[in-house]
């Protein structure tokens, strides 16, 4: 799905699925087609910390309150 998309020519890639897990891989896996920024919602903010990956972005849109 991701090359269909054409991510090896993205310069970020927002992923915002329900599921913070998929989220995350999803962005993790979007680094290795080398985009350069990769964010990935989290909603739970305990999850948050739990999902933390060193080439990936977490937002919790409830921390930003």
């Amino acid at each position: 799905m991701l090359e269909g998309a054409r991510i090896s020519e993205a310069y970020a890639l927002i992923v915002t699925t329900a599921e913070a897990n998929r989220n995350v891989a999803i962005a993790a896996v979007g680094r290795t087609y080398g985009v350069t920024h990769a964010i990935a919602r989290v909603r739970d903010p305990p999850s948050a910390r739990s999902f933390a990956h060193p080439s990936v972005e977490i937002v919790c849109p409830t921390d930003l309150e």
